[in-house]
């Protein structure tokens, strides 16, 4: 197991490398000048603007801008915003505690509904549970999350005036935003782990179970639902990616200040700095749970033996 993970730490040190490089690439293909953005409707003397360039370093090499940035980022510096003057490790600390209570909510959520969907539909196939199950499930994977969002403020915030429809100061505006995001993710874990459950329950040890007279909490508690754990937890490790890129969107519909509306703002605004934290911190973010996913693969199944 140990040389399994210090090899995937191999692996995910260059990958994290090339993702910065791409969105530092990237935002400077994009169109625009940052430093007349920067100024709106009344931009200065272009003397002026060439030399708040130079002072942001805006005029150097493309390659020289990026071992700028890469030596920054590895210090634990990823520069001042643009447009606020404020270090962007102070910015993003201050927004990501608010997103990772919002994905941890979605996940948990989602991880639920999931399973619960899911089993139901295994243990009556073919049968009106089953199809009603799928066919939500395939209604929640082919809902955009922004429609759904703007419905569930229509229907919760405006007519029921249950929750808050806007804003992020009380846990009680997480409750929408984390569902919208749950939704479509519950609905492809349903899907995953109806068909997983499906095949096991037809694998000899299963009906040995049964023969024997366990109970049926045991039997699919203990032989069938540990089987279905794997290809779960895969499956949930990669959605835990969705979620973070889902944030952006769910954020700024709901007008909630996490690191996904603050990503969006900086694109907008084409403030490179900013825009570079959120990305390199989500693909960190990444890299790092499909690492944990891979260990706890060994953890439940026995079978699994990373150091052979």
């Amino acid at each position: 197991m140990g040389r399994y993970v210090l090899a995937r730490i191999g692996v995910a040190v260059p990958t994290l490398v090339l993702v910065s490089f791409c969105v530092f690439l990237m935002l400077r293909l994009v169109p625009g000048d940052p430093v007349r953005l920067m100024f709106g409707m009344t931009p200065p003397p272009e003397s002026e603007m060439a030399l708040l360039r130079h002072e942001l370093g805006l005029d150097e090499p493309l390659l020289a801008q990026y071992a700028a940035f890469l030596d920054r980022s590895l210090h634990g510096d990823l520069g001042v915003s643009y447009r606020s003057k404020e270090p962007v490790a102070s910015m993003i600390a201050d927004r990501l505690p608010r997103t990772l209570r919002l994905i941890g909510l979605s996940l948990v959520l989602a991880a639920l509904l999931g399973l619960s969907f899911g089993i139901l539909a295994a243990l009556h196939s073919g049968r009106w549970p089953d199809l009603a199950t799928s066919a939500l499930a395939v209604v929640g994977v082919s809902i955009p999350q922004f429609w759904l969002g703007l419905m569930l403020i229509l229907l919760f915030a405006v007519r029921l005036h249950w929750l808050p429809a806007a804003g992020s100061a009380t846990p009680a505006h997480a409750v929408l935003p984390a569902t919208t995001l749950a939704l479509g993710n519950a609905a492809v874990l349903a899907r995953v782990t109806r068909s997983a459950m499906v095949e096991i329950l037809g694998q000899d040890f299963v009906r040995t179970a049964w023969a024997k007279g366990l109970p049926p909490a045991r039997v699919v508690g203990v032989h069938v639902l540990k089987n279905v754990l794997i290809p779960f937890l895969t499956l949930a490790g990669l959605q835990l990616g969705d979620l973070l890129s889902g944030a952006f969107v769910v954020e700024n519909v709901f007008g909630y200040a996490g690191i996904g509306q603050l990503g969006v703002y900086a694109m907008a605004q084409r403030d490179f700095p900013v825009t570079q934290g959120v990305v390199l911190l989500a693909a960190t973010g990444y890299v790092l749970v499909n690492l944990v996913v891979d260990v706890l693969y060994g953890l439940v199944d026995p079978r699994i033996r990373y150091d052979a």
